[in-house]
């Protein structure tokens, strides 16, 4: 098979999924480095335009809704084995008027909104993967990963954008904990697995997480909270399995979040197997669909 015709068959496959890896390893806390600027998206009067107007009907819908802030991701490198982000500002109304995949090919990736969320999967003490099921928000009733925005008020510790915190915070949030501190003591080996950029209809980049829980799959199932529905699935031939579950619900499956339970998946494969090499790679330094 010629290379072209290996890459028209990778492209293919990533349009299918509508999500794209940028960068891929294994990375900790201190490999993690955000760079805050007062950059924002590049205005455009259409744009900007739609944003007011779609805003106006989410409050139709939703009255208490607000336009709470948001770190907008300008550029994204590795360097010497560490992820460099550079955050800019952006707030959830220019995010839910710019998310279109159209926005994305009719205006460039400048001109988006572009927010920095988080997407978790966790490793049960029975060795059992937990994903969700989303109860509200965008997308309800899809099948999705633990996860959220990372919010400047919330997750800027001692002066930095701390996205682990976010993503501890956002599994305390979603399985009903009572606080980062409570959920902190049952979390271990929290990784970052890379970003991903997801372009079906919520354009956004996600930072990818594994962790391990020391809970079986049976305590955590029950925690159903307003945003989500806990599911466990299993990583052998037993029922119900990834593939299983995610066939059970297609189409109705976030994009960021196969990608994500896709990796998972993959690096605890290896990892059980004693393989933990998970090379650090960019993948992509610019974002065209």
């Amino acid at each position: 098979m010629k290379e072209t015709e290996i890459i028209s068959q990778q492209e293919k496959k990533e349009i299918s999924l509508k999500a794209k890896v940028l960068i891929l390893g294994l990375f900790d806390k201190e490999e993690i480095i955000s760079i805050t600027t007062d950059k924002r998206k590049i205005p455009n009067l259409e744009l900007d335009k739609n944003s007011k107007e779609k805003w106006q009907e989410i409050l139709i819908s939703n009255p208490r809704a607000f336009i709470g802030k948001l770190y907008k991701v300008c550029n994204w490198d590795l360097n010497n084995g560490k992820i460099i982000l550079e955050l800019g500002e952006t707030d959830y109304r220019e995010y839910v008027g710019s998310r279109d995949v159209s926005d994305l090919r009719n205006y460039g990736f400048e001109y988006l909104s572009n927010p920095l969320g988080v997407s978790t999967v966790l490793i049960t003490k029975d060795n059992k993967l937990i994903i969700s099921k989303k109860l509200s928000g965008d997308a309800t009733g899809s099948i999705d990963t633990i996860g959220g925005f990372v919010s400047p008020e919330e997750d800027t510790v001692n002066g930095k954008v701390d996205i682990f915190h976010t993503a501890v915070r956002e599994i305390a949030e979603e399985l009903n904990f009572q606080n980062v501190n409570q959920i902190n003591s049952h979390l271990s080996n929290m990784t970052c697995i890379g970003l991903a950029y997801e372009y079906s209809s919520f354009c956004h980049i996600n930072a990818m997480f594994a962790a391990n829980i020391d809970l079986d799959a049976s305590e955590i199932e029950p925690r159903i909270s307003y945003e989500i529905k806990p599911i466990a699935v299993n990583l052998n031939k037993q029922s119900p399995t990834l593939e299983e579950t995610l066939k059970s619900f297609y189409p109705n499956i976030e994009p960021d979040g196969r990608v994500v339970m896709a990796l998972v998946k993959e690096f605890t494969k290896r990892k059980n197997s004693g393989d933990n090499f998970y090379p650090k790679r960019l993948l992509r330094t610019r974002l065209e669909v």
